[in-house]
């Protein structure tokens, strides 16, 4: 049986614009085997769609539900890219635990009060994922636990996000249901995630 490798990830505590299409992804069908270049290709023609920091709560998930996405890439009114939002944190205990805690009624918070900043995320970059096989993508998915992996261009540090590989699209295209069992807390617990480590605190 193959052996998978998860991708190195490179941080985006950095400013990076994103882009934005309303196209749809090709009804493409793929392997574990198949290179990572032909899922990359196919998701680099349906660009992230793009919410705003002060969007609310129910607006941002009617675009979400319009559009047929899982997340979303989060700019400021300086279209920069300031972090991403996710169909399940805008639904779940993320939403109800920031308005019980503020006091703020859940139909009331922003975009902003709820999703995942810059400064946490992590991407892969296009280069690495064309070398790379589907399989190691999926890895990757696995050992970081979330939903998705944002792929952006080679220069990360001077480019775009060009690209958000969902776990819902890769079922898709793989004709199946990846089991994200780990789901990365902390800073602390990626790093261990990504080594191979348990974490013993």
């Amino acid at each position: 049986m193959a052996q998978y490798q998860p991708l190195k990830l490179v941080s985006l505590n950095v400013n990076i614009p994103s882009q934005t299409s309303n196209t749809q992804l090709p009804n493409i069908k793929l392997s574990l085997t198949s290179p990572a270049s032909v899922l990359v290709d196919a998701f680099i023609g349906n660009k992230p769609v793009v919410v705003h920091s002060d969007d609310g709560v129910q607006e941002t998930l009617h675009v979400m539900h319009a559009m047929k996405v899982s997340v979303c890439l989060v700019e400021n009114s300086r279209d920069e890219m300031v972090g991403v939002v996710t169909k399940k944190d805008l639904m779940g205990q993320k939403a109800l635990a920031f308005s019980t805690s503020t006091g703020i009624p859940r139909s009331d918070l922003s975009v902003r009060d709820i999703m995942i900043p810059r400064s946490f995320l992590y991407c892969i970059s296009k280069e690495e994922a064309r070398k790379a096989d589907v399989g190691d993508v999926v890895e990757t998915l696995k050992r970081i636990g979330d939903g998705y992996i944002l792929i952006a261009d080679n220069q990360v540090f001077t480019s775009t996000i060009d690209c958000i590989v969902s776990t819902q699209e890769l079922n898709r295209v793989l004709d199946t249901h990846l089991h994200l069992g780990y789901r990365a807390v902390s800073m602390m617990d990626m790093h261990f995630s990504l080594s191979g480590i348990s974490a013993e605190y």
